[in-house]
């Protein structure tokens, strides 16, 4: 199973790293819940190697230096490290394309080994809550709602037309229920926001884009 998230992580320049979010306690749309203590990364940690867009038969992009539980805010936290500069194409492009805010999810892949039902105030199911589950795969990938932002990247110069046509090869390998897209909950942001609303934010930011490089929506 994958799970998908919006990256709300720090990205460091110099040491070509981003610290994110890999996966909080929150419901998901389907109403499942994996609790922090559920998640099992030994395995992980052995070969922590970043994919993009689940792609296991291409080479890596990043590998992950540092998985950590954190028990304050009940999120799995995540440094990501990108290789030096010209060591591989493409993880440069992606690393200049999350960097710039046009790449900005990331999907964790896990086995679900034990859970309980979640139920309503009427004690009908209404998902999972996951109790132990194994962490296998970490990609940083580019989502449907996002595909105009490698137009944009391409457009402002972020990438070359090679890089654009290489990362639009790699949409096909996504396999990702859009609606497992974990959304910000009232704690991280403040408010409530719907899944619209997130989208009018979206196309907002992809529009600045579009205004501080001088192109037309």
């Amino acid at each position: 199973m994958n799970k998908l998230i919006i990256l709300k992580g720090i990205v460091d320049e110099s040491k070509r790293k981003i610290t994110a979010i890999a996966s909080d306690q929150n419901p998901d749309r389907d109403n499942d819940q994996i609790m922090l203590s559920a998640w099992d990364t030994t395995n992980f940690e052995k070969n922590p190697v970043i994919l993009l867009n689940h792609d296991s038969r291409g080479l890596p992009i990043a590998r992950a230096t540092k998985v950590k539980k954190d028990f304050n805010t009940g999120q799995l936290l995540m440094d990501i490290e990108f290789p030096s500069v010209d060591t591989y194409a493409l993880s440069d492009t992606v690393f200049r394309l999350v960097k710039n805010g046009f790449m900005s999810a990331l999907s964790v892949g896990f086995l679900g080994k034990s859970w309980e039902d979640r139920t309503d105030k009427q004690g009908y199911k209404i998902g999972k809550k996951y109790t132990s589950v194994e962490l296998y795969e970490v990609s940083l990938v580019t989502v449907p709602a996002n595909a105009g932002a490698l137009v944009i990247a391409r457009d402002a110069g972020i990438i070359s037309t090679k890089e654009f046509k290489v990362m639009k090869s790699f949409e096909g390998n996504i396999e990702i229920d859009l609606d497992s897209i974990v959304f910000p909950s009232k704690d991280d942001i403040g408010f409530e926001i719907t899944p619209k609303e997130l989208k009018n934010l979206v196309d907002n930011k992809i529009d600045e884009k579009l205004k501080k490089y001088g192109l037309k929506s």
